[in-house]
């Protein structure tokens, strides 16, 4: 398991796997509830969307995926990163998404699946991107050498 998260009401949990799969359980039961199936690689990162309506998957096949949480479908699948994508998450309103992947993080509609902007962050490797608890910045952080990091905030 890459990643694990609470939903939004805190009934279950998301799980990102080296098996290709996303998984919801129950924490009540500790049951599977749905697995989300269609990346071709290792998932790294798996998150709700804030009103739990939909999940954001990042893999190894360099594709992001927004998924309806209940029926299980795929609705989006983020295309041209070039490399493993490392990380995706929902905006706090759950208009876009924001994926990290190699030397830039990029931000997307989520209702389209176009891409909306493309955060350069040469001769790095992004591993994480977030916004703002308002939405208003991103914080990308990229591996730049053995054992160093750097953090860069962007206006969103």
């Amino acid at each position: 398991i890459w990643s694990v998260a609470f939903s939004p009401d805190g009934h279950s949990l998301l799980t990102a796997s080296s098996d290709g799969t996303a998984k919801t359980w129950s924490t009540g039961t500790g049951q599977c509830l749905q697995t989300f199936r269609g990346h071709s690689g290792r998932v790294f990162s798996a998150r709700f969307s804030p009103d739990g309506a939909m999940i954001a998957t990042a893999s190894s096949d360099r594709t992001a995926k927004i998924w309806h949480m209940k029926s299980g479908e795929c609705v989006q699948t983020l295309e041209d990163h070039g490399f493993d994508v490392y990380s995706a998450v929902f905006s706090p309103d759950g208009a876009q998404v924001l994926t990290a992947s190699a030397s830039f993080a990029k931000v997307w509609s989520t209702e389209s699946g176009q891409c909306l902007n493309t955060l350069e962050c040469p001769r790095q490797i992004v591993q994480q991107a977030i916004f703002s608890v308002d939405g208003s910045k991103i914080l990308t952080v990229s591996e730049t050498g053995y054992d160093q990091s750097d953090r860069v905030i962007w206006c969103a």
